[in-house]
């Protein structure tokens, strides 16, 4: 069906509670209109579209992470007279004010790979927990508490002052002032909730039917640090692989889904 190898599409009923659970196999049997085969078509479509978003998504959390990196080194160079802003420390006041919780999560992390490191006999084994390790080891929520919420008020002050200082600069073709700190906000915190979406298996209906608004998303923040990067991102495959997933979606009246 679709091109599909059959994995999948070829288990019964309750092989595919097994797999995907009562809860979350119920939903696309019933999206399908009892069809069980295509239920499953729905399951593995949706999975192989978790998987093209997880792949392009990577290249924007990438690039987001360390455009924001090297300015926040520079602030931390002046402010505190070493780079090295995720080790103890050495983080900015305001940086400190907003993600020192997830700062220290980042470090735990990044010690208990070091350690894992030396049980392992790696070359690496022996080495200190560098800046880098740390830096790995953040979330896109620390990105996302970073640059804040896309509203002006009190509850982002912190990341408005922080935007003026340093954040600003990581974004060089966005607008001024905190119209491009609202801009960069909004696609941040959208493509948080479309990364938490493909990352804990949901359905991804709603973002097979805006898939524009996703590559929109993630083509305009790297733009905005630059456009040179937008070229990593196959846009092709991303809506290509949405289109199959809406067309299972929409094939006949019982199954009609509109985004979620």
């Amino acid at each position: 069906m679709d091109g599909l190898d059959g994995r999948i599409v070829g288990l019964t009923a309750q092989q595919a509670v097994s797999l995907f659970g009562g809860a979350r196999f119920g939903r696309y049997l019933s999206d399908a209109g009892g069809d069980v085969a295509r239920a499953l078509a729905l399951c593995e479509w949706n999975q192989r579209f978790a998987g093209v978003l997880h792949s392009q998504l990577g290249y924007v959390e990438l690039a987001v992470r360390n455009a924001v990196d090297r300015r926040l080194r520079l602030l931390a160079e002046a402010e505190m007279g070493s780079p090295l802003w995720c080790l103890p420390g050495n983080a900015p006041l305001l940086v400190n004010r907003l993600v020192r919780g997830q700062l220290d999560m980042a470090r735990r992390r990044a010690q208990g790979d070091a350690a894992a490191r030396a049980g392992r006999g790696s070359h690496r084994g022996d080495a200190a927990v560098a800046h880098d390790d740390v830096l790995a080891q953040l979330m896109w929520g620390t990105w996302v508490k970073l640059i804040g919420f896309p509203v002006s008020g009190g509850r982002t002050e912190v990341q408005r002052m922080l935007w003026d200082a340093a954040v600003r600069s990581a974004f060089p073709r966005v607008p001024d002032g905190e119209a491009g700190r609202i801009m960069v906000a909004r696609r941040v915190e959208y493509v948080r909730l479309v990364r938490n979406s493909e990352a804990h298996f949901d359905n991804l209906y709603a973002e097979a039917f805006r898939i524009n608004r996703v590559v929109g998303s993630m083509m305009s923040l790297l733009a905005g640090i630059d456009p040179a990067l937008t070229r990593c991102l196959d846009a092709g495959l991303l809506r290509a692989t949405a289109r199959r997933l809406r067309v299972l979606l929409s094939r006949d009246g019982s199954a009609a889904v509109a985004p979620v």
